[in-house]
Parts: C-alpha cells; structure tokens; sequence
C-alpha cells in the first residue's frame, strides 16, 4: 500500500511505493521489496534518485525526525548514523532492533551514475494512531518539447548524441517540497533533450529545425560543441520552471519556457 515518508527537517514529504524499478521512482520513494516493512524487526530499506526525492537528504543530521504514515500508523524514527558507502555494503543493526535506512547516490545532486551511496539510519522511537492523510496533488511539471517529430525520429537520447551530464542545481525561489520531488529531474531530463535536438539541427544544418526549437531571432550557430560534462541550473519559481541553462567546459546554452514551451534562446 501507499504510504508518506516525511523528513520535516529538510521538508521531504514523498510518497512511497513497493519496488526499486524506474517506473516507482521516477515518481516516489521505493520500499526494498528484499527488506521489512516499516515497524518490523530489522532494517527497513527506502531508497530514491538523488536529484529527486532524496537531493535534500546531504542536510540530514543525527537526532532529526524521520516519519513513515500510512493509512494506520505514524511510525516516528530518529537519526542515529549518516554515512557514505559503496552499494553492497553491509548495515549495522539498529540500536533496539527496529530501524529504516534512506539510501540514495552520492553526491545528491548528481545527475551522472555515482559509485557513492549515501545512507541514513534511523532506529523506532514511538508510535501512534493516524488517520489518511494523501498528499496534496502537485501541479503537472507542464512543460512540452517544440521539436519536430522528424527530429525526435533521429533519437534524443544521451549515449546517442555523446552528451554527458554533470550535476543539477536549482536557482530562484523553488518550492521546497517542489525541489524535494520529481520534477526537477523530469525538467533537466527535457533540457537535455532540446540540447539534442540543437544538436541534431546543427549537424544537419537545416535551419527549419532550429526555426522550430528556438525563440524568434535566434541565429543557428556554426557550432555546438557537447565535449565534457553538461551542469543543468534550473531557475524555479514556486513551482514553475522559467528557464535551464546548460553549461560545460565548451559551451553554454540558455533555454527558456514560453507558452509552456521550452525554446533555445542563446548558445555560445
């Protein structure tokens, strides 16, 4: 069943699903399946995408309040250990036998395969009776592709086009519970995306296109260099992306969102 992992300290309320598949945490925390539930005898395991539920956990301290509520319980936990580690490795037990462990890559805000984990422990504290409490349902990331299908035809992928990705910062005024979900990976995943397709345009030097992924007036550049590490800094407001700007050793390009588009507005 559903459930709602809340770390006040760090404002995380995220839902949480059965399974470690993409298809659960490209949109909540997943319950190790292999692991207890929560309240059990043992290790309860919760783990999520860095640069998404869990990007705030870095900020977790000993002693901060980790909650699992599901339609029964608020089950309350509190921090006893925080550690970088390497996948596999093994967990100490909790100090009264009962316990959860928030894992996620390390650094937080990677957007690259880490081979750090960063892991939480928490052992029970308390318990109490609790009444359904859904989380309100966020407004949808709203921002679509102006690319042309014969563009997304030649593939937008990143091992296809030889970008790599670096780290995903936020700027502005983000929400915090926003900033602690999935949507400011999903928005980086399309700026990536319209890079591509930049990409694309400029190897075939078709300027209809460009015309179609960029803001009117903007020139086709004569070069799009995507040699190194892409950093994806989002300017957030609330809950709203304004614009992405991406940048590397060679190059930086802005995209902006117009009329919930997301267009080009200068590359150099």
């Amino acid at each position: 069943m559903p459930a709602i992992l809340a770390v006040p300290a760090i404002g995380l309320e995220a839902p949480v699903l059965q399974g470690l598949g993409d298809s659960v945490l490209n949109e909540a925390v997943g319950h190790d399946p292999a692991s207890v539930w929560p309240g059990s005898k043992g290790i309860s395991i919760l783990l999520a995408h860095d640069a998404s539920y869990f990007s705030g956990l870095g900020a977790v301290r000993a002693g901060d309040r980790v909650s699992w509520i599901d339609d029964c319980r608020n089950l309350v936990f509190k921090v006893d250990r925080i550690e970088v580690t390497q996948p596999g490795a093994s967990l100490p037990p909790p100090p009264n036998g009962i316990g959860v462990a928030l894992i996620t890559c390390w650094p937080t805000n990677a957007l690259f395969w880490t081979p750090d984990r960063l892991v939480v422990l928490a052992r029970f504290v308390s318990a109490q009776a609790t009444q359904p409490r859904p989380i309100p349902e966020a407004p949808p990331l709203d921002i679509a592709l102006p690319v042309p299908a014969v563009v997304v035809a030649q593939g937008l992928g990143l091992s296809q086009n030889g970008i790599l990705v670096g780290h995903l910062r936020l700027t502005g005024t983000p929400d915090r519970s926003w900033a602690e979900g999935a949507d400011p990976l999903s928005a980086a995943r399309l700026a990536f995306d319209e890079l591509a397709a930049a990409k694309l345009a400029l190897e075939a030097r078709n300027e209809n296109w460009w015309s179609a992924i960029a803001l009117p007036g903007v020139s086709m550049p004569s070069l799009l260099s995507v040699a190194g590490d892409f950093d994806a800094t989002l300017a957030v407001h609330g809950t709203r992306v304004s614009a992405v700007v991406l940048t590397s050793p060679t190059a930086t390009v802005v995209l902006v969102v117009r009329s919930g588009k997301l267009y080009v507005s200068s590359v150099s």
